[in-house]
């Protein structure tokens, strides 16, 4: 999804003009982040599964086994993509969170749709506790071109057990927050490659039969000495340490920590993010996201939110309330009947009209609506005939060129959606058709200028989708995602891009206007049809 934009003259000046030596300007291409599942992670993972099927201890470059419990915040993850399985590491944080990096979940080229997490282990295939989830949150800025805010959190379904062996890492706080941590030794660890192998050629490269977590000690330095290595991508959310001495991490390592000893105790200071894809043991640094840069949004997916569900139950005249905290998915009961009743009767809640979270059509969406609806639709258009949303009108080709049909593969097929397009190759969706808070889609095609879902038109597909980064699929809110195409789309009277509200328009709420609302849907709430409609409401 990139194009030449700068001539090598220009860039030569931009570079002279900031002392950035030409010869090291990077393609992004060959950067160990950008489409690592397929590149890295799966060749890895196949090479991991046969060493350790063979048996017996190293990965990380220059470094040392690891003995089960000496590092007990670590994480292995198996990401599931559409290839197969790709390898990196995370960090426990809570007993129901895992930090990592956002490029093992989206890579710029690649959706993974779930992760196995491995704790308690030094092996990646085999022993200690192994739990899986897609529920999965980037960084809302996460930026697979320029590898910026690589981070993201996974949200395990319920707490795993702590021990020994498993246990959480404590995360900077206080004046630690203000320290850049350069000049310190720091720890790094993973399952990761423990040598080079030919370049563009990773299979087999550093995998052996001693197939444990390892780890290294690296020096930490200063960003001014990190950006003479990589000029272009460090920022101040960066830290990197040293790679003198053919000692770093390397691929496999990814989203994996790097800690520090204060007060005798592992403190969390980055998450591993990408090295030279000249090797691991050419002595070039290796950079991580800084943990104090994210400390914010770290906390923010780490906290707790409160859910409070309201019921009328007429036959006793008696409310029935259900309150609970939802950390990832993981629910109980928090309060009693008698204090939510005090609650609703205090914030005039109408209990009519309260909600049941896991009836909403947005929480599940997927394998719930969206893939039967992908059935029925296929099955429909392969009949033919004509009708959808629930009370409209069959729409003809061009009516609505900003219309989008959206086809998300998920682990359980297909589910239907409809987006808006907004630029030549962006379009808007909801977040819940990408995560819908049980299912984790990977990939969309996108049909555009077609009545039909299954056929006619222009198909494109895209796993580059950003979805909003506060998206609560518990609360339904903010459910906006943009899903970025891989080249522009081809304008034409059946495919155009829509306005979007600017100046005073930005200032009006619009009620008491019509509205068109147009899609793929159903016609009614038993039956689907095959052709894109419309409708107006009010």
């Amino acid at each position: 999804m990139r194009f030449l934009a700068l001539t090598l003259l220009a860039l030569a000046a931009v570079a002279s003009a900031k002392n950035i030596n030409v010869e090291d300007a990077i393609d992004l291409e060959d950067i160990t982040a950008y489409g690592y599942l397929a590149k890295i992670g799966k060749p890895l993972a196949d090479e991991i599964r046969k060493a350790e099927e063979e048996a017996s201890a190293s990965r990380i470059v220059g470094g040392s086994a690891s003995s089960l419990g000496q590092f007990p915040y670590q994480a292995g993850l198996l990401a599931d993509f559409s290839q197969g399985q790709g390898v990196c590491g995370g960090s426990l944080l809570r007993a129901n969170r895992v930090l990592t990096a956002a490029h093992c979940w989206f890579d710029g080229q690649n959706q993974a749709w779930r992760f196995t997490v491995v704790l308690g282990s030094v092996r990646l295939f085999s022993g200690g506790t192994r739990v899986t989830s897609s529920n999965v949150v980037m960084h809302g800025s996460w930026n697979p071109s320029l590898i910026r805010n690589d981070v993201a959190m996974i949200r395990l379904n319920s707490n795993v057990g702590l021990s020994n062996n498993i246990a959480v890492i404590a995360l900077p706080s206080g004046s630690q927050l203000n320290e850049n941590f350069a000049g310190e030794n720091a720890i790094a660890s993973g399952f990761g490659r423990t040598s080079d192998g030919k370049r563009y050629n990773y299979a087999g490269a550093g995998i052996s039969v001693n197939q444990f977590l390892s780890h290294v000690t690296l020096p930490v330095i200063t960003n001014a000495v990190c950006r003479s290595s990589f000029p272009l991508l460090i920022q101040d959310s960066n830290i990197c340490t040293s790679g003198a001495g053919g000692r770093s991490t390397c691929q496999g390592d990814s989203g994996g920590p790097l800690v520090v000893t204060r007060n005798s105790r592992p403190l969390l200071i980055g998450v591993t993010s990408f090295g030279s894809a000249r090797g691991c043991q050419v002595g070039s640094p290796a950079a991580f996201a800084r943990v104090t840069s994210y400390i914010s949004w770290i906390n923010a997916q780490i906290s707790p939110i409160i859910i409070c569900n309201l019921q009328y139950k007429y036959a006793e005249s008696n409310i029935l309330t259900y309150c609970f905290i939802n950390n990832g998915n993981m629910r109980f009961l928090a309060l009693t009947l008698l204090a939510l009743a005090a609650v609703a009767s205090a914030k005039n809640i109408n209990v009519e009209d309260a909600i049941d979270l896991e009836d909403i059509t947005a929480y599940g969406y997927l394998a719930k609506i969206g893939k039967p609806l992908a059935d029925e639709i296929r099955k429909a258009e392969e009949e033919a005939s004509a009708s959808r949303i629930v009370g409209g009108s069959a729409s003809s080709l061009g009516q609505f060129p900003y219309q989008a049909g959206l086809l998300a593969d998920f682990s359980q097929g297909q589910g239907v959606c409809g987006g808006s397009l907004v630029r030549a190759n962006r379009v808007l969706t909801a977040a819940h058709c990408w995560f819908d808070g049980q299912n984790q889609a990977w990939r969309f095609t996108v049909v555009l200028g077609s009545v039909r879902l299954f056929s006619g038109g222009t198909r494109v597909t895209s796993s580059n989708v950003v979805m909003h980064g506060s998206w609560n699929p518990s609360l339904i809110r903010n459910d906006v995602a943009m899903i970025r195409l891989n080249s522009n789309v081809g304008l034409s009277n059946n495919i155009a891009v829509i306005a979007l509200p600017s100046g005073s328009q930005l200032n009006e709420n619009f009620a008491g206007e019509n509205a068109i609302a147009s899609g793929f849907g159903r016609t009614s709430d038993g039956k689907y049809l095959n052709i894109f409609r419309s409708v107006q409401i009010n």
